[in-house]
């Protein structure tokens, strides 16, 4: 009898700590075999979307990324010069005032080129820079305009980007990944964050090529994510086999511009997804790609 109360009062704690867990919103990443699912959510939703949501902008042959949460936004690239135009109204047609941080993954001007129209149209609150040794430090116009930018603009300097750290801006979260070392190439400094959300994992790469994605996978760094943006435009240079597995996303986005000189994506990185059976959205095919994480799943909307 004595041990049947025992019993008894064991499970009625493990229970009290369950839907303890559950009030408090404590939520485990796990994947599940759900595949996304496309959704139309129409010009209304704006910044009422369910969950996070990533706005892969279509800036031609560049990259932007609006990460929006419970109010929160952080902005990651800004496209070329030209593109800026794109952000700028895009952000403008949701409602954006202010951006709680600009991610400026590396110094390419098809990545940094349009911030400075970003930090004249909007109060940008943080941002955040690869830290890079001197003597690899480019001094284009472009690199030097957005440096310049930032504190004639916002009164703030740019601050570096720390491996490991999580930034918390807000509703939105992320973990910087890497870069880890400084490499001769500007690509491989590219910032990349994971971004968790109940659950759910989204990563953003940058330019990163297979040498950063290698130490990545070396530091032992949790790499899994539901969403993947492909490395470099969809270069055969990223996106390495050992990665792709290491990441197992559901969904990959890949931003690069239409009939772009490049020839991005590369078809060997087509192939790889196809063969993996991951769905695979493109900004110059399908125009901006909105996705959306929840705990119930993933969900995506082109031509936004």
């Amino acid at each position: 009898m004595k041990n049947s109360r025992q019993n008894i009062l064991v499970v009625i704690v493990i229970l009290l700590i369950s839907l303890a867990a559950v009030a408090v919103g404590i939520v485990k990443y796990e994947k599940n075999a759900s595949s996304p699912k496309p959704i139309e959510y129409g010009e209304s939703a704006g910044l009422g979307l369910p969950g996070l949501s990533a706005h892969f902008i279509d800036v031609g042959q560049g990259d932007s990324v609006l990460l929006h949460a419970g109010g929160s936004l952080v902005l990651v690239d800004a496209g070329t010069r030209d593109g800026g135009d794109a952000v700028v109204e895009y952000l403008t047609k949701l409602g954006v005032k202010t951006l709680d941080c600009v991610v400026a993954t590396h110094p390419h001007s098809d990545h940094i080129g349009g911030m400075r129209k970003v930090f004249k149209a909007f109060r940008v609150k943080a941002v955040l820079a690869p830290e890079i040794d001197e003597e690899n430090l480019p001094t284009t116009s472009a690199y030097e305009k957005i440096l310049g930018a930032i504190e004639e603009e916002q009164g703030c300097k740019a601050s570096y980007a720390l491996p490991g750290e999580v930034y918390t801006y807000g509703d939105v979260s992320f973990t910087v990944l890497a870069p880890l070392k400084q490499y001769d190439s500007l690509n491989n400094m590219s910032i990349v964050i994971r971004v968790e959300y109940e659950g759910r994992a989204l990563m953003l790469t940058g330019d990163a090529e297979a040498e950063e994605e290698n130490d990545m996978l070396d530091s032992g760094s949790e790499l899994s994510a539901d969403v993947l943006k492909c490395g470099h435009h969809g270069s055969f240079t990223s996106t390495s086999d050992r990665f792709l597995d290491a990441v197992g996303p559901r969904l990959a986005v890949i931003s690069c511009g239409a009939d772009n000189s490049y020839g991005y994506p590369h078809k060997e990185t087509l192939k790889k997804l196809d063969k993996r059976g991951i769905t695979t959205l493109r900004t110059d095919t399908d125009g901006t790609v909105v996705v959306c994480l929840t705990r119930e799943g993933i969900s995506y909307a082109i031509g936004a």
